[in-house]
């Protein structure tokens, strides 16, 4: 969450013992072909690379082109032959409901994770979804669970712990809660992890000794997730027991930024928390009691931590709300105030365009020094501008140029040079193009606190770091 990696020590023999369980259990032969779609740095390349290669499976590499396309994934897929994919949980709800995934006829299994699944399959779907959770301290997963069709009216739950995994729900006092109570979940077993590479005390907090364990000096990993075991030993996921927080694929303590903001000159109070109308436009605030403008609280921010930690707005109170205990009533934080309506566009015709694009895809006004991320964008949906920049300005703008240049005005100066022959086609700004209509859905329905897959303005997600 600081930015800073933490090196897990997985044993090989816990890596052995997940790749045969899962090919096993899928029934992994020399026949499939099988995805890669995250880079190598990130665990998820463990699950999906080990278990094809120990069964002579054969597995492809995702080209560029399609990892941030839902659209063009049912093609590729069906193309390349693939029977098993995986695909990090935004951009697998992004592929279902793209409604593309039926091009893949070929397609047999659908593994997913990495953050909360809020879809199902749709009914006949020729492919079996399973929900992968874990973190890495336990190789890679701990539950999972093939995905009904229905209900659609309830979250996918987490499925049963994995063969090799001990799975316990635990209440504060480290005792095992009944079934359909809530408690937080510990995860123990073969699978464990020695601990993180130099850095023995937050292994000896994390990694705690397991007492329903036989193998004496068995220890069990506090995973921070409060879960509830149904009558049938599958797991729904409620939420976080501490602080923690997801934001577009990055895990953030908001006590680690608070601490860099009580650090800056002239910051008496801080508080920090996720705000936003709606899922989508959730960003990261923060609440101070400061003498401190913004602009210099933000210098200071940026010298001392990652981007994605760096509050995107900041809220000033004369005083914090506090419970009677003293301590900070988050619930109580008022909402952030609405961003000032921008100005009308008097800028180029590009400008113009740019600004009706994200308008288009953003749902809110946007004005020409006005940060995508800021508004609500993300990584998915870069992959709607490009296309909506081809389709209006016949330009080929690539994902990384629309990453480094996240203002309308700093990408309309990047794209100057191609200016005079970037006039909008008939219909102007206003007009949603059919790439953009075929991403409103994306838009609605997309979840930005997650997805390890989720980058930053930076391309990058905390995960994969």
């Amino acid at each position: 969450s600081t930015g800073e990696p933490k090196g897990v020590q997985i044993r090989h023999d816990a890596l052995a013992d997940f790749a045969c369980w899962y090919r096993d259990t899928y029934a992994v032969t020399g026949a499939d072909r099988a995805t890669i779609f995250g880079p190598l740095s990130f665990d998820i390349s463990v699950l999906e690379l080990w278990p094809y290669l120990v069964a002579g499976a054969s597995v492809a590499v995702a080209p560029p082109e399609v990892r941030l396309v839902p659209s063009a994934l049912g093609a590729w897929l069906d193309r390349a032959g693939i029977t098993v994919a995986t695909l990090v949980t935004p951009l697998c709800e992004a592929a279902i409901d793209s409604g593309h995934l039926g091009d893949a006829p070929r397609l047999r299994l659908l593994h997913t994770g990495g953050d909360r699944l809020t879809r199902r399959p749709p009914p006949g779907a020729t492919y079996t979804l399973v929900n992968n959770y874990g973190p890495t301290e336990c190789t890679v997963a701990a539950t999972s669970g093939a995905v009904p069709s229905e209900p659609v009216d309830a979250l996918p739950d987490l499925g049963h712990p994995l063969g090799p995994t001990a799975a316990y729900v635990l209440d504060v006092w480290g005792n095992p809660v009944p079934s359909g109570a809530t408690g937080e979940l510990h995860v123990g077993g073969a699978s464990l992890a020695r601990g993180y590479l130099g850095r023995a005390a937050l292994t000896a907090d994390r990694f705690v000794p397991d007492p329903f364990a036989v193998r004496p000096g068995a220890r069990m990993y506090r995973t921070g997730d409060r879960v509830r075991r149904r009558p049938d030993g599958r797991l729904d996921f409620l939420g976080r027991v501490d602080q923690q927080i997801k934001l577009r694929g990055h895990r953030i303590e908001p006590a680690e930024t608070e601490a860099a903001l009580l650090a800056c000159p002239g910051v008496h109070a801080a508080a920090v928390a996720v705000m936003g109308p709606t899922p989508a436009r959730q960003r990261l605030v923060a609440y101070v009691v400061a003498t401190a403008t913004d602009a210099e609280l933000r210098a200071e921010l940026e010298r001392s931590l990652p981007a994605f930690m760096v509050p995107a707005q900041i809220v000033h109170l004369d005083v914090l709300p506090t419970l009677p205990s003293g301590k900070v009533d988050r619930s109580a934080l008022p909402p952030p105030p609405e961003r000032a309506r921008p100005a009308p566009f008097t800028g180029t015709p590009v400008e113009q365009a740019i600004a009706g694009i994200w308008k288009a895809l953003l749902d809110t006004d946007v004005g020409v020094d006005d940060n995508f991320f800021d508004l609500g964008g993300t990584s998915l949906l870069l992959a709607a501008v490009q296309a909506a920049l081809q389709a209006q300005l016949h330009l080929e703008v690539s994902i990384q140029d629309l990453f480094h240049h996240p203002t309308v005005a700093a990408l309309a100066r990047h794209i100057a040079p191609h200016e005079n022959s970037a006039a909008p086609r008939s219909g102007g700004t206003g007009r949603r193009s059919s790439q953009l209509r075929a991403t409103a859905a994306l838009r609605r329905g997309k979840r930005s606190d997650g997805g390890e897959f989720e980058q930053d303005r930076l391309g990058q997600g905390a995960d994969e770091r």
